[in-house]
Formats: C-alpha cells, structure tokens, sequence
C-alpha cells in the first residue's frame, strides 16, 4: 500500500492499553478512528472548576481518567449513553449480577451498532474488544476486512468455570455467583475469537484459555503491554527498619485470589509483615470480617497518587486466578518491587529472578514466598534490582512496535 493504513480500533469502555493502542499506531502515521463509549476530548474545566462543593474538582478528575496522551481527539467516535448507564449502576450499588448483566448489554449495544458503522467505512483493517466484536467482525468479514481481536483477559469460558468452582467452594466470598453468567454473552464470546482473523494475548496464560475453547495457536500473537518506568520508579535512599510492607492493587474480589491472601497473613501472624490493600471492595464484608487486623484497606487511589503508593512498598502480592496480564504487576515490577504471583496473574516474571510464581488457591505458598522475602534481605534486593531492570524493557514503543508488525503482516497477507 502506498498509503498509510486505516485501522479502526473499537472498545466499548476505558482502558489504558486500548488508550496505547490507539496512541501508537497514531505516532506511526496510521489512519482511522477510534470508537468508544466516552473520550473526554477536553475543554469545560473552567465551568467544572466554578461548581461548589468541589464537586467540579470531582468531576474533572474523573473525566481526565478518560484521556490519554498522543490521542487525536478529533479521530475519536463517542457513543456515551450506555457507558453512562452502566456507570451509574456501578456505582449506585446495584447487585454485581445486575451489573453483570448491564455490562454485557452495553457491549451487545456497542458491537451492533459499530457493526453497521465498519462496514460502511471500509477501513484495512479493525481491532475489537473481546466480548463486544462478534456482530462487528461479522459485518468486516462480509466486508473482506481483516479483524484483530485485543483479548484483555483469559477467555470467559474459563473464567466462568473457575468462578463457579469458587463459588461452590466458599459462597460467603462472592458478592454473587459469578460463574452463573448470561449464555447468549458466553456464547458470543466464543464466537468472536472463531471469527478473529488474528488475537492479541498479553500473556501465555491467556494464549493458553484462547486454545483451551478452540482457536489455533498460529492465530495467536503473544503481545505484552508497557509500563510508564519514568512515573514508576522505585524510592531513593534506605527505608528505615520496620514490618515488611505488603501490597495489593486492584479490585478487591474473589477472583483476584484475595482470600488465598488472606489466609497466608493468617499464616504469617508471627511474621514482621504489613499488608495494604488498595481498591474496591466488592466482596461482603462479612466475609473480611474474620481477616480483620491482618491488614488494612485504602480506596482507589487517584492517577497522579498511586505511583507514590507503590514506592512506599517493599513486595507486591497479587494472587488472581483469572487475568489478563495485570498493569498493576508492570507497576510493581518498575517501582523495583519483587512480585509474588500466580501464572494465571499472566505476569512476565520468572520465578525466582523478579519474584516468585506460586499456584492458585494456595495459602502456604504465597506465605513461603512472602516469609523467604521477609527473611533474606539479600534475595530481596537482588530480586528487586532484577524488577526493575525488566521493567525497563517494557516500554510501550517496544509494544506499539509489536502491534505494528502484527499489523504489517496481517494486511501483506491480504495483498499478497
């Protein structure tokens, strides 16, 4: 092609690596638009800032998480009710099965609509979101127009299974029965990567749960994401003596592992550890109530804040039994912090170098892991140089480059 490519990225919420997909391919002279929900393309803050109460401060901080450097506001499509809807069931306290539900009507909606809008532009090539691109990769099929599939997470088929075992296993944990999800979604969600000519997986756990339901593996492109190693970096000088100061960010949840945590603190009561969570609760909170004083809780934390939260810690635990490749370990990894971790965690560490990697649902590991690093001060240290220096490989060029040459390949078949 003689022309730069048009490559119409589509997500139906916000997520900071679909924000760096846009942005790199955008650096690198590609064409097309990028449809969302809700972009904030800026302007309004005056008038936001004069609110009372501070409620402009409030607002304007939030509509800025909708936003990211390098992204041409002018290339973006908006389409904002059901996002809104969905947030306001979110946050209004809804039941978790009810959001579930509005969650996957907001990406039903989204993907049926941009179907129709694909196929009437025609672009090279079109990148959608796992759980909202069957209707849109059915449309650019009929179309002739190669698809690419950005699967965030392990396929839901699994996480689903998985889900439904915890939920037999220990009910009071689960804000719901999580596994117990809507067919027609779960279907769709098979469907999509049978009809994806290519997949992104961010890590081989992914790879592995996309070849588990049926998709060849040479249509599998293992792509990690990057980390900000500049915003993120590890504290200047010693700490001062003290507990070995624990960490955990991200949505505090049965999926996440956080009861297999907290049954290693139990574990760890004679040992000089801390432990801080950070995020939202959305499990009962009787069923925290027996881990009371083996830890303490911090809400979400703002953007221009958190990178100071991983530098006040020492080791950074994060257990999940279904994920993508979690951002938060990239965090961690470039704040020089050694990470304990499950393979499902989809983390790019190896065990023993920047950390250790344990099995799922397993308390005494995670606890033997965390009490080697409470103990040897010297494997602690070398294994949070070791984060450090493989975070520093991590850029987002280094993925933008790696999206790139997925991109490359994918329209030179089709020329070819």
């Amino acid at each position: 092609m003689s022309r730069r490519p048009v490559v119409d990225i589509c997500h139906p919420g916000a997520v900071n690596t679909t924000y760096a997909q846009v942005a790199e391919l955008q650096a690198r002279g590609y064409g097309g638009c990028f449809f969302t929900s809700f972009y904030y393309r800026g302007g309004g803050a005056g008038f936001l800032e004069a609110l009372p109460l501070g409620l402009g401060q409030h607002a304007l901080k939030e509509l800025r998480r909708r936003q990211a450097p390098g992204i041409d506001p002018a290339r973006v499509r908006n389409d904002p009710l059901p996002e809104i809807l969905y947030l306001l069931a979110a946050r209004g306290g809804a039941p978790a099965a009810w959001k579930r539900r509005l969650l996957d009507w907001r990406n039903r909606r989204f993907d049926l609509r941009l179907a129709g809008t694909v196929a009437g532009r025609k672009p090279d090539l079109v990148i959608g979101n796992d759980g909202a691109a069957e209707a849109t990769f059915t449309a650019a099929r009929a179309a002739g127009i190669p698809t690419l599939l950005n699967q965030v997470i392990g396929h839901d088929a699994l996480g689903a299974a998985l889900l439904e075992e915890e939920y037999r296993h220990d009910p009071g944990f689960a804000a719901a029965p999580p596994g117990r999800r809507d067919p027609q979604a779960l279907a769709t969600r098979k469907r999509e990567v049978l009809l994806a000519e290519r997949i992104l997986a961010p890590s081989p756990y992914v790879r592995e749960t996309l070849v588990e339901v049926g998709v060849a593996p040479e249509r599998i492109s293992l792509l990690p994401y990057g980390v900000d190693s500049v915003r993120f970096r590890p504290a200047e000088g010693c700490r001062g003596a003290g507990p070995l100061r624990l960490l955990y960010v991200g949505q505090i949840t049965q999926r996440k592992g956080l009861r297999y945590l907290l049954e290693a603190m139990r574990l760890l009561r004679d040992e000089e550890v801390e432990l801080t969570l950070v995020g939202e609760i959305m499990v009962p909170q009787a069923a925290l109530a027996p881990y009371r004083g083996l830890y303490r809780h911090l809400p979400n934390q703002p953007y221009h804040r958190i990178h100071e939260v991983f530098r006040d810690a020492d080791v950074f635990v994060y257990p999940s039994l279904h994920e993508g490749s979690a951002l938060a370990v990239y965090e961690a990894l470039a704040s020089g912090l050694p990470v304990v971790a499950t393979h499902n965690t989809g983390a790019v560490i190896a065990d023993g170098q920047e950390g250790f990697l344990v099995p799922i649902r397993d308390p005494e590991a995670i606890a033997a892991a965390l009490r080697r690093l409470c103990a040897e001060g010297a494997l602690r240290a070398r294994m949070a140089e070791a984060a450090r220096r493989l975070a520093e490989t991590y850029t987002w060029r280094r993925y933008g480059d790696g999206l790139e040459n997925v991109v490359k390949a994918m329209l030179a078949g089709r020329e070819g």
